[in-house]
């Protein structure tokens, strides 16, 4: 800093940043912000949203490190049509007019009613006069219900920079003056701390509202991974790293065969009881303020 010129008020203990120091009186007009002063080079900066579920009851602070963990609901859809399966089917029936004086026919299309499904036989037994066979069938399956899609959790972004919970200043600001500090009352007379007890007590003040956004340093390729998961609304939920914690895990993605082939679940196998009331739901992880990505 020998030499340079303050372009900013610089206060005293406060950290001297290359944004605040420059050469010449032309490098005064634009010094840019303090985020971008404490990046760490190589690393870009973007904002993700959180709650307080995902952000670990709001345990992660300015400093902390962060891998992410992401969930995707994977359906099976018509390659040609890019939706979702089952199709609908359609019964279309073939009609031929009678000939006219040109000998001419004329074919006729008629489309049934559209049903979702897919064709199939079946194995049907059919009774008549002269008893009961088993012949194939063509029949429609539809499906009782909408498809479940099915669950996948992994990491995918590790050792992200929190630089930020909430959010910037409006200024731009980060680093300001020191309060001074407070001075130590002495103690008060003892009818004057009589009267203070007698007093109504103060009224406590506004607690702010939790952040619901956090600013990470990642690198470039993984901002914009970052980028894809917010633009398709994939849920993401950040876990702490320990302090000094600079490696890398190799992981497994987690699916409901996963779950079962470690430990050892098995399918409950079918019975004759059961208990009353019947279990058709089990809890639930709910949580409240969380930010709403739109749909």
């Amino acid at each position: 800093v020998a030499g340079g010129i303050a372009s900013t008020d610089i206060y005293v203990e406060q950290p001297i940043l290359t944004s605040l120091v420059v050469r010449s009186l032309q490098d005064m007009a634009d010094v840019g912000s303090d985020a971008a002063a404490i990046i760490p080079p190589g690393k870009r900066l973007i904002a993700v949203p959180m709650d307080r579920l995902t952000s670990i009851a709001y345990a992660i602070q300015p400093g902390d490190y962060v891998d992410i963990i992401v969930s995707f609901l994977f359906i099976d859809i018509d390659e040609e049509f890019q939706s979702a399966l089952p199709n609908n089917v359609n019964l279309i029936s073939i009609g031929e007019s009678e000939p006219n004086e040109a000998n001419m026919t004329t074919l006729t299309l008629t489309i049934g009613a559209s049903i979702p499904g897919r064709i199939d036989t079946r194995r049907i037994p059919v009774f008549s006069s002269n008893g009961s066979s088993v012949s194939d069938w063509p029949v429609i399956i539809t499906a009782k219900e909408a498809p479940r899609p099915r669950l996948v959790s992994h990491i995918t972004v590790q050792d992200a920079l929190v630089l930020r919970t909430g959010d910037f200043p409006i200024d731009g600001v980060l680093f300001r003056p020191l309060p001074s500090p407070t001075p130590v009352p002495t103690a008060a007379p003892a009818n004057t701390q009589a009267q203070a007890r007698n007093q109504a007590a103060p009224i406590p003040t506004e607690v702010p509202p939790r952040p619901d956004i956090v600013a990470l340093a990642v690198t470039p390729q993984e901002a914009v991974i970052l980028n894809y998961l917010i633009e398709s609304r994939v849920p993401m939920t950040f876990i702490l790293r320990s302090a000094g914690d600079r490696s890398r895990p190799e992981t497994t993605p987690v699916t409901l065969q996963f779950i079962m082939d470690t430990y050892g679940l098995t399918v409950p196998a079918r019975a004759n009881f059961s208990i009353e009331p019947a279990i058709r739901s089990i809890r639930q992880i709910l949580a409240s303020q969380r930010i709403d990505l739109g749909g």
